[in-house]
């Protein structure tokens, strides 16, 4: 996992934050982090206590490689740069823009549904946080296909700071947690495929 604060110039960073978190930006409601609700969630046997789903807004810009967004002039400067720093021959599978909103009655140890973005390998993931906020990013160890019921345990813990870009394999068991302070909480997600 690498961690690079300041990842873009701060007038791009500016500029993306004030078109992602502006009512000009069009989003589409989500009532859950996963399928977690709806039953059909994939590690529906693997959730703790702790386990807690909760709505967010999403914005696909990028599928199977295709753009499907207007706005991926704004934010493809920060697909190029990941290119630029890790030394990899990527594509992108997906890119998605996540924004949740305050949510006061979330549990302090609460987190959304631990998930992987892939279990392919030659897959990673990059998320690229627009705004300073609570809500972490959590990293668990991924527990052994015997794990039912227990408890995930916590590997690592990322906030929210505007500018902060983390770049980890997809096969890497993670979850987010809504803010409860901050009055939103947005990020841009990157699936990348290694050619």
């Amino acid at each position: 996992m690498v961690i690079s604060d300041n990842f873009i110039s701060k007038s791009l960073a500016d500029e993306i934050q004030k078109k992602l978190i502006s009512r000009q930006f069009p989003y589409y409601y989500y009532s859950e982090t996963t399928l977690f609700n709806e039953g059909i969630f994939e590690y529906q046997e693997r959730v703790d206590k702790h386990t807690q789903d909760s709505p967010q807004f999403c914005h696909i810009a990028h599928r199977e490689g295709e753009i499907t967004s207007d706005f991926w002039p704004l934010i493809s400067p920060i697909f190029y740069q990941a290119i630029n720093d890790f030394d990899l021959k990527l594509s992108i599978e997906r890119c998605k823009i996540n924004l949740m909103l305050q949510d006061k009655s979330f549990a302090t140890d609460g987190y959304n549904p631990p998930h992987f973005d892939t279990h392919d390998k030659g897959y990673y993931v990059g998320i690229y946080y627009v705004n300073d906020s609570d809500g972490d990013t959590l990293f668990f160890e991924t527990p052994n296909e015997n794990f039912t019921k227990g408890e995930f345990k916590i590997i690592k813990r990322v906030s929210p700071k505007k500018g902060r870009f983390v770049f980890f394999k997809a096969n890497t068991l993670h979850a987010g947690r809504p803010p409860v302070v901050s009055k939103n909480r947005c990020l841009i997600n990157f699936i990348f495929k290694v050619d």
